[in-house]
């Protein structure tokens, strides 16, 4: 990685929480524009590339007056799609967040859509969440989902904790499959070519490690304790597995004077890791981050992340640039590991 990394973007408005998957030659990115971090209005959008360099828009999953979030997304091998996201319905009169005053569960719902000719055009499916809801209400998606001994599992959570949803084959019922850990949010989880789980978390716990990156194995059927893998205050990361079996963890560092894509690499399923390296530049006082990368062919990676510039990110409430999308934008790296 001695080539020097060029900042590029996707998107010139909007790009949040963007979510990349290749599927055969083509990379896909959802992601959430019509606002900004916050905000009513937002939708989920899906843009497209061959090879990271010329982007097309593709289509708007949701298009409605709620604020829809927090993509998770899958491309079964006939090219269907399917993509789970957030309705967040929790906002004053002024139009700022305030779960306070608006947590009712009827504010809150985690939707299913599906679109059968390359991410054009979506449908919202029925999807039926019920033993979901009655065991640990309506949870957040987060990452991709993937196949896991012939079930689809998708990574969600709430302030219980984190948690993986198993499907039935078309992605119309889901299960708890399992908890990973509690006071846990934004799980991303890998199966490795070894057919192990890796789970990366941001931590809710106190303490030294406090909005730390935690990383939890799969073993015997269980869970392992997690362990910090980052500093406090990077957060939330992304897994993937390399062709060359390496797993790749990409997260940012979110630390307001240094803020920063970092890599590190594991050679053994997750056990150990190598050192922390950079991608790219240093950014200031923004809200920024979550990253997440695809290999475009051995070893060229492509990592996308968003940056929206504003004056004070410091506070959410009233802050007019953290519900706005006009100085976000959706970013990406082409490197080569």
């Amino acid at each position: 990685m001695s080539e020097k990394i060029i900042l590029n973007h996707f998107m010139e408005k909007g790009g949040f929480f963007p979510l990349v998957i290749k599927h055969v030659d083509t990379v896909f990115v959802f992601c959430r524009v019509g606002a900004g971090h916050l905000g009513k209005n937002g939708q989920i959008t899906v843009l497209s590339s061959a090879d990271g360099t010329v982007w097309q828009r593709r289509g708007t999953i949701a298009k409605t007056n709620s604020d829809i979030r927090n993509p998770s997304a899958f491309i079964f091998p006939n090219g269907k799609m399917i993509v789970s996201a957030y309705k967040y319905n929790v906002y004053d009169e002024n139009g700022f967040s305030a779960p306070a005053k608006n947590n009712s569960p009827h504010n809150y719902d985690i939707l299913i859509f599906s679109s059968d000719d390359g991410g054009y055009t979506w449908t919202e499916t029925s999807a039926d969440f019920s033993s979901v809801i009655k065991e640990i209400g309506k949870p957040s998606p987060h990452g991709v989902m993937f196949m896991f001994n012939n079930r689809l599992l998708m990574p969600v959570y709430n302030r219980e904790g984190a948690f993986l949803l198993a499907a039935n084959d078309d992605g119309s019922k889901w299960e708890i499959f399992s908890q990973i850990a509690p006071n846990m949010l934004e799980p991303f989880v890998v199966k490795t070519q070894k057919n192990n789980l890796v789970a990366v978390m941001r931590s809710l716990r106190k303490g030294p490690y406090a909005e730390a990156s935690m990383i939890s194995r799969f073993e015997n059927s269980k869970w392992t304790e997690p362990a910090p893998i980052t500093e406090p205050m990077q957060h939330p990361a992304s897994l993937l597995q390399l062709q060359n079996g390496k797993i790749l963890l990409t997260y940012g560092d979110r630390n307001y004077e240094n803020q920063r894509i970092l890599i590190k690499t594991s050679d053994n399923d997750g056990l150990s890791w190598g050192s922390e390296k950079q991608l790219g530049e240093s950014f200031k006082n923004c809200d920024f981050g979550y990253p997440t990368t695809a290999e475009l062919t051995p070893n060229n990676l492509l990592t996308v992340f968003y940056v929206n510039q504003m004056e004070n990110p410091y506070f959410y409430y009233g802050n007019e640039g953290f519900y706005s999308d006009t100085n976000a934008k959706g970013c990406y790296y082409l490197w080569s590991e």
